[in-house]
């Protein structure tokens, strides 16, 4: 799901004629609600991410990292290029040694590129709602999610459902990296 997610994004992105006329390009889902003007929070030396429940909260790590929410990210066109760059990376996630036996969820492959391949200079904000439920309701982004058996479970059926995807559509893939093996990550 992963990869068609983010090359979706980078279409949009290439789409662009000239990236560099503008000081900041912001990738952000239709669905997101702004707490205040994030034009306030932007710094041409850092990448801006939001907060996720159980995504990229501090609390929830992997490896060394932070995991990242790929529905909001904003910088320079520079950052934004390199950001983008997460498209022609991800046919390399098994050649990092740290991943040879893990699957990850779409955070913690985007918190592995994004803090340790591109090591970014990250700043983080909550002053983004979440994104829309319903017509009137909104899942909030910024009250930490207990961190004990909701994130667990919560992992463990995306894992289920990479699992299954990967069978289905990449067998010689799953077959070579023994996924059904692997761990949640």
């Amino acid at each position: 799901m992963l990869p068609r997610i983010e090359r979706m994004a980078r279409f949009s992105y290439d789409l662009i004629p000239d990236p560099t006329e503008y000081d900041y390009i912001i990738r952000s889902r239709y669905d997101h609600i702004y707490l205040k003007n994030i034009a306030e929070q932007l710094e041409e030396s850092k990448l801006l991410l939001t907060e996720d429940i159980g995504g990229s909260a501090p609390w929830d790590t992997i490896g060394s990292w932070r995991m990242e929410y790929d529905g909001f990210a904003a910088g320079t066109p520079y950052t934004m290029h390199h950001y983008y760059q997460f498209t022609d990376w991800l046919p390399h996630y098994y050649e990092d040694d740290f991943c040879k036996d893990k699957l990850f969820k779409a955070e913690s492959t985007l918190g592995l590129y994004i803090n340790k391949i591109k090591s970014f200079n990250v700043k983080h904000t909550r002053d983004i709602l979440g994104m829309q439920i319903t017509e009137n309701d909104y899942y909030n982004r910024t009250k930490p999610m207990d961190s004990g058996k909701s994130i667990t479970n919560k992992r463990a059926v995306t894992l289920q459902q990479y699992k299954e995807t990967l069978k289905k559509m990449h067998p010689k893939i799953y077959e070579k990296y023994n996924v059904e093996d692997m761990i949640c990550a």
